[in-house]
């Protein structure tokens, strides 16, 4: 599926931790601060980059989320191997 967007920006999360060993993280212990890869960007965002964004400013669609570009908090650069 082909998807173009005006003024968004579509991030596919990493996997949530909910769980450490076999012990189960409160939810006041889980923080909305997530990362995740950018699907579909705009302007410096490309697909492919890493971000990290606050989740309680996404809006879910379908296993993704949509974000402001504004509201993405930094994109993790990618460790240069020798």
């Amino acid at each position: 599926m082909k998807v173009k967007a005006r003024t968004k920006v579509f991030i596919k999360p990493d996997e949530k931790v909910e769980k450490v060993g076999h012990i189960l993280l409160s939810t006041d212990a889980q923080t909305t601060v997530e990362t995740g890869t950018v699907i579909f960007g705009l302007d410096d965002l490309k697909e492919g980059d890493r971000v990290i964004y606050d989740k309680a400013l996404t809006i879910p669609y379908k296993d993704l989320l949509v974000i402001d570009p504004e509201d993405i908090w930094g994109v993790i650069e990618a460790e240069e191997t020798e």
